[in-house]
Protein backbone atom coordinates (compact mmCIF):
# COMPACT_ATOMS: atom_id res chain seq x y z
CA UNK A 1 0.00 0.00 0.00
CA UNK A 2 2.49 2.72 1.09
CA UNK A 3 4.59 1.25 -2.08
CA UNK A 4 2.02 2.08 -3.85
CA UNK A 5 1.27 5.29 -2.92
CA UNK A 6 4.70 6.20 -3.06
CA UNK A 7 5.00 5.72 -6.94
CA UNK A 8 1.77 6.91 -7.27
CA UNK A 9 3.50 10.26 -5.74
CA UNK A 10 6.56 10.02 -7.90
CA UNK A 11 4.46 9.81 -10.61
CA UNK A 12 2.43 12.94 -9.84
CA UNK A 13 5.55 15.01 -9.13
CA UNK A 14 6.92 13.79 -12.46
CA UNK A 15 3.67 15.33 -14.51
CA UNK A 16 3.91 18.35 -12.62
CA UNK A 17 7.85 18.53 -13.04
CA UNK A 18 7.22 17.74 -17.21
CA UNK A 19 4.43 20.33 -17.27
CA UNK A 20 6.60 23.22 -16.12
CA UNK A 21 9.66 21.87 -18.99
CA UNK A 22 6.73 22.38 -21.71
CA UNK A 23 5.72 25.79 -20.01
CA UNK A 24 9.35 27.28 -20.04
CA UNK A 25 9.95 25.43 -23.85
CA UNK A 26 6.40 26.78 -24.67
CA UNK A 27 7.16 30.54 -23.06
CA UNK A 28 10.50 30.89 -24.90
CA UNK A 29 12.38 30.97 -21.57
CA UNK A 30 14.59 28.39 -22.01
CA UNK A 31 15.52 29.28 -25.60
CA UNK A 32 15.65 32.74 -24.23
CA UNK A 33 18.01 32.27 -21.57
CA UNK A 34 20.63 30.29 -23.62
CA UNK A 35 20.72 32.92 -26.26
CA UNK A 36 21.58 35.55 -23.75
CA UNK A 37 24.64 32.79 -22.40
CA UNK A 38 25.57 32.60 -26.00
CA UNK A 39 26.02 36.69 -26.52
CA UNK A 40 28.02 37.09 -22.89
CA UNK A 41 30.08 34.36 -24.37
CA UNK A 42 30.67 35.78 -28.21
CA UNK A 43 30.92 39.54 -26.93
CA UNK A 44 33.77 38.73 -24.25
CA UNK A 45 35.28 36.50 -26.73
CA UNK A 46 34.71 40.08 -29.39
CA UNK A 47 36.67 42.07 -26.92
CA UNK A 48 39.53 40.18 -26.92
CA UNK A 49 39.81 39.25 -30.49
CA UNK A 50 38.90 42.84 -31.88
CA UNK A 51 40.92 45.22 -29.43
CA UNK A 52 44.86 44.61 -28.63
CA UNK A 53 44.40 42.59 -25.50
CA UNK A 54 45.53 39.12 -25.49
CA UNK A 55 43.54 36.08 -24.13
CA UNK A 56 44.93 34.26 -21.24
CA UNK A 57 47.45 31.11 -22.56
CA UNK A 58 47.02 29.18 -19.15
CA UNK A 59 43.48 27.59 -19.25
CA UNK A 60 43.06 28.64 -15.51
CA UNK A 61 43.05 32.42 -16.24
CA UNK A 62 41.23 31.59 -19.26
CA UNK A 63 38.49 29.90 -17.47
CA UNK A 64 38.52 32.15 -14.60
CA UNK A 65 37.89 34.93 -16.92
CA UNK A 66 34.53 33.47 -18.09
CA UNK A 67 33.26 32.64 -14.91
CA UNK A 68 34.21 35.79 -13.02
CA UNK A 69 30.47 36.59 -13.32
CA UNK A 70 28.96 32.98 -13.16
CA UNK A 71 27.15 33.14 -9.71
CA UNK A 72 24.88 36.44 -11.16
CA UNK A 73 24.29 34.80 -14.33
CA UNK A 74 23.21 31.80 -12.10
CA UNK A 75 20.82 33.71 -10.03
CA UNK A 76 19.43 35.39 -12.96
CA UNK A 77 18.59 31.68 -14.14
CA UNK A 78 16.56 30.81 -11.07
CA UNK A 79 14.74 34.15 -10.86
CA UNK A 80 13.73 33.30 -14.23
CA UNK A 81 12.85 29.50 -13.58
CA UNK A 82 12.00 29.67 -10.25
CA UNK A 83 10.95 32.40 -8.84
CA UNK A 84 7.32 32.44 -10.33
CA UNK A 85 6.69 28.65 -10.28
CA UNK A 86 4.25 28.86 -6.82
CA UNK A 87 2.76 32.00 -6.80
CA UNK A 88 2.08 31.73 -10.52
CA UNK A 89 -0.65 29.16 -9.48
CA UNK A 90 -2.12 31.72 -7.45
CA UNK A 91 -1.95 34.46 -9.53
CA UNK A 92 -3.31 33.05 -13.06
CA UNK A 93 -5.52 30.66 -11.16
CA UNK A 94 -4.04 27.74 -12.67
CA UNK A 95 -3.55 25.76 -9.31
CA UNK A 96 -7.22 25.55 -9.31
CA UNK A 97 -7.58 23.22 -12.04
CA UNK A 98 -4.86 21.24 -10.71
CA UNK A 99 -6.20 20.83 -7.30
CA UNK A 100 -9.55 19.45 -9.09
CA UNK A 101 -7.45 16.35 -9.47
CA UNK A 102 -5.96 14.08 -7.14
CA UNK A 103 -2.76 15.49 -6.65
CA UNK A 104 -1.11 16.15 -3.93
CA UNK A 105 -0.44 19.78 -2.79
CA UNK A 106 3.54 17.82 -1.98
CA UNK A 107 3.60 16.39 -5.81
CA UNK A 108 2.62 19.66 -7.35
CA UNK A 109 5.89 21.29 -4.81
CA UNK A 110 8.41 18.69 -5.50
CA UNK A 111 7.62 19.04 -9.47
CA UNK A 112 8.15 22.86 -9.48
CA UNK A 113 11.34 22.35 -7.51
CA UNK A 114 12.79 19.89 -9.53
CA UNK A 115 11.80 21.64 -12.54
CA UNK A 116 13.47 24.78 -12.10
CA UNK A 117 16.35 22.93 -10.20
CA UNK A 118 17.20 20.98 -13.67
CA UNK A 119 16.28 23.93 -15.54
CA UNK A 120 18.33 26.45 -14.48
CA UNK A 121 21.61 23.45 -13.61
CA UNK A 122 21.31 22.24 -17.48
CA UNK A 123 21.80 26.19 -18.39
CA UNK A 124 24.34 26.36 -16.71
CA UNK A 125 26.07 23.51 -17.08
CA UNK A 126 25.61 24.72 -20.84
CA UNK A 127 27.78 27.73 -20.09
CA UNK A 128 30.63 25.85 -18.65
CA UNK A 129 31.03 23.04 -21.20
CA UNK A 130 31.42 25.94 -23.91
CA UNK A 131 34.20 27.38 -21.49
CA UNK A 132 35.99 24.30 -21.47
CA UNK A 133 35.69 23.31 -25.14
CA UNK A 134 37.30 27.35 -25.81
CA UNK A 135 39.54 27.11 -23.02
CA UNK A 136 40.95 23.59 -24.81
CA UNK A 137 40.88 24.74 -28.19
CA UNK A 138 42.63 28.71 -27.40
CA UNK A 139 44.98 27.38 -24.64
CA UNK A 140 45.25 23.61 -25.82
CA UNK A 141 43.94 22.86 -22.04
CA UNK A 142 41.09 22.39 -19.54
CA UNK A 143 41.89 23.42 -16.06
CA UNK A 144 40.08 20.14 -14.29
CA UNK A 145 38.99 22.47 -11.18
CA UNK A 146 36.49 23.55 -13.63
CA UNK A 147 34.59 20.37 -12.78
CA UNK A 148 34.80 21.19 -9.18
CA UNK A 149 33.57 24.84 -9.48
CA UNK A 150 30.65 23.30 -11.57
CA UNK A 151 29.95 21.19 -8.58
CA UNK A 152 30.03 23.91 -6.11
CA UNK A 153 27.62 25.81 -8.46
CA UNK A 154 25.23 22.96 -8.65
CA UNK A 155 24.98 23.03 -4.88
CA UNK A 156 24.37 26.53 -4.94
CA UNK A 157 21.70 26.33 -7.39
CA UNK A 158 19.92 24.12 -5.50
CA UNK A 159 20.02 26.29 -2.30
CA UNK A 160 19.13 29.34 -4.26
CA UNK A 161 15.63 27.44 -5.80
CA UNK A 162 15.13 26.88 -2.47
CA UNK A 163 14.73 30.74 -1.42
CA UNK A 164 13.25 31.31 -4.82
CA UNK A 165 10.94 29.05 -3.96
CA UNK A 166 10.49 30.24 -0.68
CA UNK A 167 9.25 33.63 -1.87
CA UNK A 168 7.22 32.21 -4.10
CA UNK A 169 4.79 30.63 -1.95
CA UNK A 170 4.57 33.74 0.30
CA UNK A 171 3.98 36.74 -2.32
CA UNK A 172 0.72 36.76 -4.20
CA UNK A 173 2.63 38.91 -7.02
CA UNK A 174 4.90 37.06 -9.68
CA UNK A 175 6.86 40.43 -10.03
CA UNK A 176 7.36 40.86 -6.07
CA UNK A 177 8.26 37.26 -6.21
CA UNK A 178 11.39 38.02 -8.81
CA UNK A 179 12.55 41.24 -7.23
CA UNK A 180 12.78 40.01 -3.97
CA UNK A 181 14.34 36.62 -4.95
CA UNK A 182 17.24 39.14 -6.83
CA UNK A 183 17.33 41.54 -3.92
CA UNK A 184 18.12 38.89 -1.03
CA UNK A 185 20.25 36.74 -3.45
CA UNK A 186 22.43 39.65 -4.84
CA UNK A 187 22.43 42.52 -2.44
CA UNK A 188 21.38 41.28 0.69
CA UNK A 189 23.27 38.48 0.65
CA UNK A 190 26.49 40.55 0.12
CA UNK A 191 25.79 42.87 2.52
CA UNK A 192 25.60 40.76 4.81
CA UNK A 193 28.65 39.18 4.21
CA UNK A 194 30.75 42.11 4.37
CA UNK A 195 28.96 43.03 7.21
CA UNK A 196 30.39 40.10 9.20
CA UNK A 197 33.59 40.01 7.70
CA UNK A 198 34.50 43.43 8.05
CA UNK A 199 34.34 42.92 11.47
CA UNK A 200 36.36 39.93 11.54
CA UNK A 201 33.74 37.02 11.60
CA UNK A 202 33.90 34.30 9.04
CA UNK A 203 30.22 34.14 7.66
CA UNK A 204 30.71 30.81 6.94
CA UNK A 205 27.13 30.48 7.09
CA UNK A 206 25.78 32.73 4.72
CA UNK A 207 24.70 30.87 1.08
CA UNK A 208 26.15 34.17 -0.45
CA UNK A 209 29.22 34.11 0.83
CA UNK A 210 29.42 30.56 0.64
CA UNK A 211 28.88 30.96 -3.11
CA UNK A 212 32.21 32.71 -3.45
CA UNK A 213 34.21 29.18 -3.62
CA UNK A 214 32.93 28.68 -7.14
CA UNK A 215 35.45 31.34 -8.31
CA UNK A 216 38.70 30.88 -5.23
CA UNK A 217 38.70 27.00 -5.53
CA UNK A 218 40.06 27.81 -9.38
CA UNK A 219 42.87 29.34 -7.51
CA UNK A 220 43.39 26.35 -5.13
CA UNK A 221 41.43 27.85 -2.33
CA UNK A 222 41.10 24.10 -0.41
CA UNK A 223 40.67 25.79 3.14
CA UNK A 224 39.13 28.88 4.57
CA UNK A 225 41.41 31.81 4.78
CA UNK A 226 41.53 35.22 6.38
CA UNK A 227 43.51 38.59 4.93
CA UNK A 228 44.05 41.24 7.01
CA UNK A 229 43.48 44.28 4.96
CA UNK A 230 45.52 47.05 6.95
CA UNK A 231 44.69 49.74 4.62
CA UNK A 232 41.19 49.47 5.29
CA UNK A 233 42.07 48.32 8.55
CA UNK A 234 39.31 44.89 8.01
CA UNK A 235 39.43 41.57 7.27
CA UNK A 236 38.09 39.31 4.21
CA UNK A 237 37.82 35.92 4.21
CA UNK A 238 38.09 33.01 1.36
CA UNK A 239 35.48 30.39 2.06
CA UNK A 240 36.31 26.57 2.44
CA UNK A 241 34.95 24.65 -0.46
CA UNK A 242 33.91 21.28 1.19
CA UNK A 243 31.71 23.44 4.09
CA UNK A 244 30.50 25.77 1.48
CA UNK A 245 29.34 22.84 -0.70
CA UNK A 246 27.46 21.63 3.00
CA UNK A 247 25.98 25.11 3.86
CA UNK A 248 24.75 25.67 0.10
CA UNK A 249 22.97 22.41 0.40
CA UNK A 250 21.81 22.83 3.56
CA UNK A 251 20.28 26.37 2.67
CA UNK A 252 18.13 24.49 0.06
CA UNK A 253 17.12 21.81 1.85
CA UNK A 254 15.77 23.95 4.96
CA UNK A 255 14.42 26.85 2.99
CA UNK A 256 12.75 24.15 0.55
CA UNK A 257 10.89 22.76 3.92
CA UNK A 258 9.43 26.20 4.86
CA UNK A 259 8.42 26.78 1.51
CA UNK A 260 6.63 23.54 1.21
CA UNK A 261 4.87 24.13 4.64
CA UNK A 262 3.79 27.84 3.61
CA UNK A 263 2.92 26.65 -0.19
CA UNK A 264 0.28 23.44 1.93
CA UNK A 265 -1.54 25.69 4.08
CA UNK A 266 -2.06 28.29 1.63
CA UNK A 267 -5.41 28.78 -0.02
CA UNK A 268 -6.83 30.49 -2.98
Amino acid sequence: MMLSEFIDDLRQTSVVMNQEFHKYIKGKKLVGFIVLMIAIIAGIYLIFTLSEIKFPSESKDFITLYLRFITILAIVAVTIFSSGLLVSEYEERTGLLLFTRPIKKESIFAGKFLAGFITSTFVIIIYYVIVAIMSYIITGSIYGKIWVSLGLMITYIFGATGIALLFSSYFKKSNTATSVTIIVLLIVGNWISQLFSGNGIEPWFSITYSSGSIITVLNGASAALMYDDAIRSSWYYVADPALSAMVMVTWGVFVSFIASLIYKQRGF
